[in-house]
């Protein structure tokens, strides 16, 4: 069945001469790298076809391409793909409803039902760490496609992202070959490391802030980011949201979290586990994603509490 429906992907892509590749909101590792390298195999594959990438900036995985700014004719015109993104309010860029075709390609658990309507192809394996191994076994799966040295760095960019260096749940014998076929296809393993370890001297700074500020309540331990806070330290949201990586660990304590002020004042959690299933939590919360990383949104402060209730409650 997961064959036939990667062939109808390949056949629908096969169709059209031009191709929007949409990604999510505050874009990672894997969306950067699912989007630039999907561009490339359909690039060099089908030389002829146009092909865009349109997406929020991600600084750190930033050398992975550039993203395209595109006219509304142009995206109503083509097949507009979406990748690693499992709901619709988290699409960067609405504008892929108006494609002529719509295909989802993705490993989220579904939480919804965009996509799921008229010719539109829906192709999701939610027990695979990263889209970007989805990519991948389809290049190993059939030869007909193509991929250059820049396309299989930035799949092996979001697989290593997504893995944590394949050390998260999901990760298994596929995921290694995935990555040494990408290798044998001119990853450098230590360009990427050191792209994706240079941080600033504020970054650094921030992290001490994470560290002395953070809240431990039983076997939750978590930190409040107000906008005020990540403005003093002039970091990103995007160097923010990734010291959620801080407190994995952390004896005796297996949920942990951020609570981020967004510049307009929308508040944001971006939650972990080493062991607990956090998808019922997230959903409450108007959110989602994997067992063990989700994210979600408080309506204002005065929930929070309410927040930490319930996640104690999953202890």
């Amino acid at each position: 069945m997961i064959k036939e429906l990667a062939k109808k992907v390949i056949s629908t892509i096969k169709k059209y001469d031009t191709i929007t590749i949409f990604g999510h909101i505050r874009p990672d590792g894997d969306c950067y790298g699912s989007q630039f390298g999907l561009k490339n195999i359909i690039k060099t594959t089908f030389p002829d076809k146009k092909v865009y990438v349109l997406t929020d900036k991600c600084l750190y995985v930033s050398f992975l391409g550039k993203t395209d700014i595109l006219d509304d004719d142009v995206i109503k015109n083509s097949l507009a793909i979406v990748v690693d993104t499992g709901s619709i309010d988290r699409v960067s860029d609405l504008r892929f409803q108006t494609a002529k075709e719509i295909i989802k390609l993705d490993h989220h658990i579904v939480n919804d039902e965009y996509g799921y309507f008229g010719t539109n192809i829906n192709y999701i394996e939610d027990e695979k760490p990263a889209t970007c191994q989805i990519l991948t076994e389809f290049l190993l799966q059939f030869k007909e496609l193509k991929i250059s040295k820049e396309g299989a760095i930035a799949l092996y960019t979001g697989i290593i992202t997504d893995t944590g260096g394949f050390r998260y749940r999901g990760v298994d014998s596929t995921t290694l070959k995935c990555a040494a076929y990408l290798i044998d296809k001119g990853v450098d393993v230590e360009y990427i490391a050191t792209m994706l370890g240079t941080r600033s001297y504020e970054s650094l700074l921030f992290e001490g802030y994470v560290i002395n500020n953070l809240v431990r309540d039983g076997g939750l331990v978590y930190c409040v980011l107000r906008k005020d806070i990540i403005e003093k330290y002039n970091v990103t949201y995007e160097d923010a949201s990734n010291m959620i990586s801080v407190y994995s660990g952390l004896e005796n304590c297996p949920i942990w979290f951020l609570v981020i002020e967004n510049k307009d004042l929308s508040i944001r959690l971006r939650i972990r586990s080493n062991k607990i299933n956090l998808i019922e939590l997230s959903n409450k919360y108007e959110g989602g994603g994997h067992e063990f990383a989700t994210g979600a949104k408080l309506k204002d402060w005065s929930k929070l509490k309410e927040f930490v209730k319930d996640a104690k409650s999953f202890l």
